[in-house]
Parts: C-alpha cells; structure tokens; sequence
C-alpha cells in the first residue's frame, strides 16, 4: 500500500511539473506575442508619423514636422549648448516660371529641388518644405558660417541645374540664415523667423 501511495504521489508531481513547464510556455509565447505586437505597433505609428510630416512631392517633411519636432530639438541644441542654423531657401521668380512654363514643369521643378535638398545635408539635418516654393533646412551643430556654405553650395548646384532647363528659365536661388548663436531667440519658430527675415533681406538685396 506505501508503495502504491509513492507512485501515486511521484505521477502527481510529474503532472504537476507539466502543468507547470505548459504555463511557463504559455506565458513565454504570450509575451512573444504581446512584444511582436507591440514592435508592430511601434512601426506602423512611427510609419504613419512619417507619412503625416512627409511631402509628397518633393519627399521632403513638411509643416506638421515643424509643429512636432522643431522645439524639442531647439530645446536640444539649447541643452548641450551647441549650435543650431536655420537655412530658409526660396526660388527666385518661380511664379514666373510656373506660368510660362506650365504646372507639370513647375512641378518638376520643386521634385528637383526636394531631391537636391536630400542629397545635400547630413543625416543628422532635416529639410523641410515649408510653403510652395519656399523651403527650410535645420543644422544641427552649425553655426552661421557653416550654414552659409550649406546654403551657397545648394544654390550654385541649383543654377547648374536651372542653366539646364532653357536660356530664358529666369529662376535662381536666394536664401537667408540664423542661428542661435548670433540671434537672440528663445524658441525655434523665432529662429525660422529670423531666417525668413535674412531670406526676405537677400531677395531684396538682388537675388541669387
């Protein structure tokens, strides 16, 4: 009878100690599970954040971008005490243009542009379209001289490509810029505006 007992006893832990091996594997592909969805989760909210701040015609981000992330990363720069240029880029005569030339190559144009923009800063700078043919770029850890040669690279790149198009094409490129180190700004919108300011100086003073 105490043997019976003992291998009655010795098959309720073996049960036991199944159960108990089931509910961990139940718990560990339940937190699988859970963390695929999360991971999954995670991608397509940052997937619809791109599409939201992205343009699409030119590919770049665009003012939604500005209301989300342009504070915090002033408040970035502000923090580690570097640096940050705001480049705001405008196309000379562009009205102009569009009207002689149609929408379709007015178009072409700006998608031109976009691809310039992308191509021509580091991955740590944003370029941002900022209204119809008036565009913005942020620079991290550039001060203003830095940012100029940002700038005057971009446009004479630009007039290469402009040389291209027709003699009698007419647009350029002018551009204006701030940091936070020359301008006294206490936000990043006041920043973007006082490159809109340098922008609308050098329109003013000729262009290109």
């Amino acid at each position: 009878e105490t043997t019976q007992i003992a291998k009655q006893f010795e098959t309720l832990l073996r049960s036991l100690n199944d159960s108990d091996a089931r509910v961990k594997r139940l718990e560990q592909e339940n937190r699988r599970q859970i963390l695929h969805k999360e991971v999954g989760f995670d991608l397509k909210l940052k997937r619809a954040k791109d599409e939201a701040t992205i343009d699409a015609l030119t590919k770049l981000r665009n003012r939604a971008f500005l209301e989300c992330d342009l504070e915090p990363l002033f408040a970035r720069q502000q923090e580690k005490n570097a640096p940050l240029s705001a480049v705001m880029m405008d196309v000379d005569n562009f009205k102009r243009y569009n009207d002689t030339h149609g929408h379709q190559a007015g178009d072409s144009l700006l998608r031109f542009i976009g691809s310039l923009l992308r191509g021509g800063i580091r991955p740590i700078d944003y370029a941002v379209r900022y209204g119809g043919d008036e565009f913005l770029l942020l620079l991290p850890d550039l001060d203003a001289r830095e940012a100029a040669v940002v700038a005057d690279r971009l446009i004479k790149l630009f007039a290469q490509y402009a040389g291209q198009l027709s003699k009698d094409c007419g647009v350029s490129m002018s551009a204006g810029v701030a940091c936070t180190q020359d301008d006294s700004c206490e936000i990043g919108h006041m920043l973007v505006k006082n490159a809109d300011a340098a922008l609308y100086a050098a329109k003013h003073a000729g262009k290109n």
